[in-house]
């Protein structure tokens, strides 16, 4: 009888908790932010981010970027997986900006030019250990 009892309790608080839950989700209510804390719609998009974003890279390369001020300046690319050649790296821009590629440990040293995919959206020549981009 005491076993029957807890089940009977159990079930009751999880249908008491599951009911509340969904009440409170179908309510539309927003959760207050704490004070500070901004709003999810000024993540989107914020004013200290740059116009320079990359698209498409495999997942063995970092990339990080280089600011002078409010401007990105440069690029850098390392492949953690310097087996093979790294292809695909692409990069949006914004319009009437160009990159320039070089990966000086490439042996040879690579200096290829990027290729413009589409208006704004720029492919890296492939490279096998670390590459280099400034931004005119």
């Amino acid at each position: 009888m005491r076993k029957i009892l807890t089940i009977l309790a159990v079930l009751i608080l999880v249908l008491l908790v599951g009911v509340g839950t969904f009440r409170f989700l179908q309510s539309g209510e927003d959760v207050p932010l704490p004070p500070g804390v901004p709003e999810p719609t000024e993540l989107l998009q914020p004013e200290w981010c740059p116009d320079v974003e990359v698209i498409a890279a495999p997942e063995t390369v970092f990339a990080q970027f280089k600011a002078t001020g409010s401007d990105i300046a440069s690029m850098h690319f390392v492949n953690y997986k310097f087996l093979n050649p790294v292809k695909g790296v692409r990069l949006r821009l914004p319009v009437g900006r160009k990159p320039v590629f070089a990966a000086p440990l490439d042996d040879p040293p690579t200096a290829g030019s990027p290729r413009e995919v589409s208006p704004g959206v720029w492919e890296l020549p492939p490279f096998v250990r670390y590459a280099h981009c400034t931004i005119d």
